[in-house]
């Protein structure tokens, strides 16, 4: 029992560790997470999702009016080719407010001056709802000269502690031609972008902050409709005017991409401006137009293109769906740590749920975990909230892994116990049934020794009691051997005494009774050691029973006694077929035998003498070579003098 207790307290010392495993397992789940193929995992389930929950919409607030490679081509004979000038924007700005539409971004930047500049500036005047483009520059423009013009069109923000958040940049792109000289500035929009690592846009932000000038998006400037409204922070959120809309740390609001691919009401320029030039047959239906926020950009070949997670798509027509998303409220509220830490709760069942049961209830309970984690995941995106899912899911991971190995750990030590107590129960039946049947084989050789002395016996009777007496010692040393192995596997040397080795050597000899058997002496100390006599001689035995065994008939074996010091040195020398170097290593293991021996044995006895050996706090070794016999030498530490 004392193997099952010690294998009890290892599975009670891994159980403890347990928790420190698991532990590391949920933080390399998280630092996993961080990285980027996390990253990637957590964006690529969120698009996954969303694709399967976008709804499909009908954007009838916008209307994109594209300057595509057809409209290029219609309008070359009445504006010559690209760029056209600036004029016919005006006339299709008047035209468009006379159909009364809501508000009109021109997704165009006019950098430079050109012909019609003049014209584009007077229609802006008359028509206050147009939002005028600008780029974002990374680098400083050189001598700041749109310092004053951005001062002039930024717009009111809160300053401190409770500052917006805001995308910066070094510069701005303005459409300055039309901004210089103007009594009252156009509305300006920022139509820059900030991709995710994977080089998709799935946010667009609110806010632009280029030194002390804080300017709206393109989006955030068409959805104040013309007005300039002071913009504060709010719990999370960005709040301009009477209007909030929730973001991220840096300003920007998550998207929600229609499923269909025609959401947005479209309508080429050429159409648009030959009804402004009054051509007949090509006046629009007012209704088009009429209360809806205009969206005028390129869509041909050198127009900007986005990708995002529902494919590549023009960069008005991103605008315009931010635009009439965030107008009808479907844009994703950011992650909050409520429900991921309601998510990281439900991936942590598998490893507290789990622990120390089978692999089975491991597998089910990942799998209801998993099943869990894309119900309250589904359920969150379905009312457009952001929640975090590729940590929690590496960490169901994780915590399965852990309890699986722990379950798989926990099976294989109550597999080792259950064989070691097996094993056990086997070794103490072997050592009753020896004990008992090693008094019987006493008496047959006792009887057989005496049979021996009797006069007379035919030549046959004698071959054959030798023959029996040859096969009941070999019973005997087994017998004991087993014993011996069994008292050292339980007891250990319990008893200690001074045992005198040289009358332990001579009481063997004598039992062997083989006259090639000889004794020396090489020193005159008493070679007295400190341990188990019964052990000692059972030692003896084998050594000498070996040497006698694999030795030729009446060759000789010579035992050799002798005290160095503080160490008592028995050597048993015989000229038998020697051992080969690759197998004097391992001699000394259970049942190992020397190949090519043919002598009968179980393969016990020199692996039991080493365990005796290194119990009374000695070595044992050999020296030998191929058809020069064998040395064995054993050392044992002297007893000290009384």
């Amino acid at each position: 029992m004392s193997v099952r207790r010690r294998l009890a307290g290892r599975l009670r010392a891994f159980s403890q560790r347990s928790g420190a495993v698991l532990g590391l397992a949920l933080a390399a789940a998280w630092l996993l997470a961080a990285t980027p193929p996390g990253v990637r995992l957590e964006q690529w389930l969120q698009d996954a999702a969303q694709r399967l929950l976008a709804p499909g919409e009908r954007f009838d607030g916008v209307l994109v009016v594209e300057i595509d490679e057809a409209s290029l081509a219609e309008l070359r004979p009445w504006l010559g080719p690209w760029p056209w000038p600036r004029d016919i924007y005006a006339t299709v700005l008047d035209y468009l407010a006379e159909l009364q539409a809501r508000t009109v971004f021109v997704d165009v930047l006019f950098a430079d001056p050109r012909a019609g500049d003049e014209a584009l500036r007077e229609a802006l005047a008359r028509n206050p709802g147009v939002v005028l483009a600008a780029g974002a520059v990374r680098e400083p423009v050189p001598g700041g000269a749109d310092a004053a013009l951005l001062e002039r069109l930024a717009w009111p923000v809160e300053r401190g502690e409770g500052a917006p958040p805001a995308y910066e940049w070094a510069a701005a792109a303005l459409p300055r031609p039309l901004l210089e000289g103007a009594a009252a500035l156009p509305r300006v929009g920022l139509i820059a972008f900030r991709y995710d690592g994977d080089g998709v846009l799935r946010r667009i932000p609110l806010l632009h902050r280029i030194g002390d000038a804080h300017l709206p998006s393109a989006v955030l400037a068409t959805l104040q409709g013309g007005q300039v409204s002071p913009v504060y922070s709010e719990g999370g959120a960005l709040r301009v005017g009477e209007r909030r809309w929730p973001v991220d740390a840096q300003g920007a609001v998550g998207l929600v991409f229609p499923a269909n691919g025609h959401a947005l009401p479209t309508v080429p320029l050429a159409a648009v401006a030959k009804a402004a030039l009054g051509l007949p047959g090509h006046a629009l239906d007012a209704a088009q137009v009429r209360g809806r926020t205009v969206f005028i950009g390129t869509t041909a070949l050198f127009s900007d293109h986005v990708n995002t997670p529902r494919g590549v798509l023009h960069g008005v027509h991103v605008m315009a769906i931010a635009h009439a998303a965030l107008e009808q409220g479907h844009y994703h509220v950011p992650a909050h740590a409520g429900w991921n830490a309601v998510l990281l709760l439900i991936a942590l069942l598998p490893a507290v749920a789990a622990r120390g049961a089978g692999l089975r209830r491991v597998a089910v309970a990942l799998v209801c975990t998993l099943a869990c984690l894309g119900t309250v995941y589904w359920l969150l995106l379905s009312v457009h909230r952001q929640a975090v899912l590729a940590a929690p899911l590496l960490t169901a991971l994780a915590g399965a892994a852990a309890a699986a190995l722990h379950a798989w750990r926990h099976r294989l030590d109550a597999a080792r116990v259950e064989a070691l107590d097996q094993a056990e129960r086997q070794q103490h039946t072997v050592a009753l049934v020896a004990h008992e049947l090693k008094s019987p084989l006493a008496i047959i050789d006792m009887t057989l020794q005496n049979l021996a002395g009797v006069g007379g016996l035919p030549p046959a009777v004698q071959l054959r009691h030798q023959k029996i007496r040859r096969a009941s010692r070999r019973l005997l040393a087994l017998i004991e051997t087993n014993l011996a192995e069994d008292r050292l596997r339980t007891q250990g040397v319990p008893r200690m005494e001074a045992v005198d080795l040289a009358e332990v050597v001579e009481e063997v000899v004598r039992a062997a009774d083989t006259p090639a058997l000889t004794v020396e002496r090489e020193s005159t100390g008493a070679p007295v050691v400190a341990g188990d006599r019964e052990m000692l001689r059972v030692a003896c035995v084998n050594l000498v029973g070996n040497a006698i065994k694999y030795s030729p008939p009446d060759a000789p074996v010579r035992v050799t006694l002798a005290r160095h010091g503080g160490e008592v040195e028995l050597r048993v020398a015989d000229r038998g077929c020697g051992i080969a170097a690759e197998d004097q290593a391992r001699i000394f293991e259970p049942y190992v035998r020397v190949q090519g021996r043919q002598q009968p044995g179980s393969g016990l006895g020199l692996a039991l003498v080493r365990r005796i050996v290194e119990h009374h706090g000695g070595t044992v070794g050999v020296r030998s070579a191929p058809g020069e016999g064998a040395v064995f030498v054993v050392r044992l530490p002297a007893a000290a003098p009384d």
